[in-house]
């Protein structure tokens, strides 16, 4: 008769939500980092336009011409605002994914040390049959004698 833990199915299908909750956590961790890298993008266009703009200033541009860079400039900061608007959400969503994680990993942790506990009460078991058989065989080995 060997050893079963008799909540077995119910620690593999734990593992598998902490597993699917890692995903998740992962998933929400790479679209973060999408969308910093977005902005950093945005950032850095709306700094080099506006040196260029600053530039071409400086050299006597038409008025048509700087006020096009303007206009694409507060386009741009509008996509920064919509980006940080969305980085906002994306934060509280990485949030939320790491709190069901840790939720899950502590399930897991709980049924693992039963789980272990469970072992060790089954190895104590085994242990007092086998001294309780030991002490059969001499018994009937005296007897014998």
């Amino acid at each position: 008769m060997g050893y079963k833990f008799r909540y077995e199915s119910l620690l593999k299908y734990r593992s598998f939500l902490k597993d699917m909750a890692e995903m998740e956590f992962s998933r929400a961790v790479a679209h973060n980092q999408e969308l910093n890298r977005k902005k950093k993008i945005v950032l850095s266009a709306i700094e080099r336009t506006l040196s260029e703009a600053i530039q071409l200033l400086k050299k006597g541009v038409s008025a048509g011409k700087y006020q096009q860079m303007i206009a694409y400039v507060e386009r741009l900061k509008e996509r920064l605002k919509m980006l940080e608007m969305e980085i906002e959400k994306s934060n509280r969503e990485v949030e939320l994914a790491r709190e069901k994680l840790v939720d899950k990993m502590v399930d897991v942790k709980v049924l693992e040390k039963l789980s272990r506990k469970d072992f060790m009460e089954y190895k104590k078991r085994m242990a007092k049959r086998e001294m309780k058989l030991n002490d059969e065989l001499y018994l009937i080995r005296f007897d014998k004698a």
